[in-house]
């Protein structure tokens, strides 16, 4: 298992740790609040794939928890990704589809900010 780790948010003053996960782990984030009053913040995974058959979003929302902190607490999240999150829907198929190949998995706040990015091979 790899992890990753980045700097505070500037607007939520959080550091977010993230380790990734190999087959069905979770993706377990360390999200710490660095302010001196209490404060919450939202770990959101959105997934990436390098190369489709069809056009697909640039990112996808795939999981997402928010966690409430007193100032100066950590607390570790797990968001889980299985095969569905990989997925998607070809209409010319009728069918969901997983197409092997790289996916970024990406962490952040908001879809505007991506803290930590990791490639997967599937």
């Amino acid at each position: 298992m790899r992890s990753a780790q980045a700097g505070g948010v500037a607007s939520r003053r959080c550091a977010h740790v993230i380790e990734i996960p190999t087959a069905e782990e979770p993706y377990n984030t360390t999200i710490k609040n660095t302010d001196t009053v209490d404060g919450a913040d939202v770990a959101q995974v959105y997934v990436h794939q390098q190369y489709s058959t069809l056009p697909r979003p640039e990112k996808e929302l795939k999981g997402f928890q928010k966690v409430f902190l007193k100032a100066g607490e950590s607390k570790t999240i797990s968001i889980k990704l299985n095969e569905d999150a990989f997925q998607y829907y070809n209409d010319q198929l009728n069918q969901w589809v997983m197409e092997p190949g790289k996916f970024d998995v990406l962490v952040g706040n908001s879809s505007k900010n991506i803290l930590l990015k990791e490639t997967v091979q599937l």
